[in-house]
């Protein structure tokens, strides 16, 4: 049995997914860690910056999915990792943070159902697809991209407009069906936060109580 329950939630860019992984890690009665699949972009530090800004973060190839794999098995073997972070203004990495494995791991985004990402079968416990009107998550984007990484309108509309748009239909829409069960965002997640919450606490008493008949068997 593997030492932690690895939860993969994935949906198109600004479907709410993230909000709804920082919900699960504040809200839980469990340790769980975050394994965000943004900061898994490939390290361009060597290639100039007029070329990073033309970066596709829309198609899977962007993501360096070998050591994201490595990562989450070490996580599921109880051992650290040091996972990178990643700079969307230089778009590049700038550097690596420690994180140490828990119970729960909750991984998140756009390609977190993608087979290119996650490789092999087993590697998570539980797939979740994010479902969010089209129009909602152009203005979390918007509202991203301009406020948090100081972009143009212009350039995000063109983002959207090239690779955004295009990269959900093709790589991130299809991997639906790859998801144990789909959430609808109707504008609110209360209800999907405290059935996720009931999941996890259920799912840490099970492991708890196979755990302890583990140890009268010995």
């Amino acid at each position: 049995m593997a030492l932690n329950y690895v939860i993969a939630i994935a949906g198109a860019s600004g479907s709410g997914k993230t909000a709804l992984r920082k919900r699960l890690v504040k809200e839980s009665s469990v340790p769980i860690c975050e394994l965000p699949i943004d900061h898994y972009y490939r390290d361009q530090t060597d290639i100039p910056k007029s070329v990073r800004e033309k970066t596709n973060y829309d198609e899977p190839a962007a993501i360096d999915a070998g050591l994201f794999s490595q990562h989450v098995k070490a996580l599921r073997r109880g051992e650290p990792i040091s996972r990178p972070t990643y700079d969307f203004n230089e778009h590049t990495r700038n550097g690596t943070v420690l994180v140490e494995p828990k119970p729960f791991v909750i991984i998140e985004g756009i390609f977190a159902l993608h087979p290119e990402i996650y490789q092999e079968e087993g590697l998570y416990d539980l797939g979740i697809f994010v479902n969010t009107p089209e129009r909602t998550c152009v203005a979390r984007r918007f509202r991203r991209d301009t406020v948090e990484r100081g972009r143009s309108a212009e350039s995000v509309y063109e983002q959207l407009v090239t690779t955004v748009f295009p990269g959900y239909d093709h790589h991130v829409a299809p991997t639906r069906e790859h998801a144990d069960f789909q959430i609808y965002w109707d504008g609110n997640m209360d209800n999907v936060v405290e059935n996720l919450k009931h999941l996890v606490a259920g799912v840490s008493c099970r492991r708890e109580l196979e755990k302890q008949l583990q140890m009268l068997d010995e």
